[in-house]
This record gives structure tokens, C-alpha cells and sequence, in this order.
């Protein structure tokens, strides 16, 4: 513990975890993307679900 602060361990988000997050998006906005780009989103998110939020 440093100065009051506890440091935690955030495992990055894996790639099926992203993929759900575009599929999701997209799904609500009424459109149907294949797993080839959903997976590709998830790649160029660099494990960051922010990321993948904004391209979705």
C-alpha cells in the first residue's frame, strides 16, 4: 500500500469479451455485423473496451 492507495490488477479485456460489445452496439443501432469485423474491431480496440465503444 502506498500513501493510503491500494494497488489493484485489471486483466485486459479478451478479444470474445469485444467482439460482444460491437455485436451488442451494433445490434441495438438495428444492424447486423459479421464476426469477421466484430473481430476486427476488437483487434484494433487494443484490448480497451472504451475503444471498441467508440468504433462501435
Amino acid at each position: 500500500m502506498l500513501n493510503g492507495l491500494k494497488c489493484m490488477k485489471i486483466e485486459p479485456w479478451k478479444e470474445e469479451e469485444l467482439k460482444e460489445i460491437a455485436i451488442t452496439g451494433y445490434e441495438k443501432l438495428g444492424i447486423k455485423i459479421s464476426d469477421d469485423f466484430a473481430s476486427k474491431m476488437a483487434i484494433e480496440s487494443l484490448t480497451s473496451s472504451q475503444l471498441c465503444n467508440l468504433y462501435a
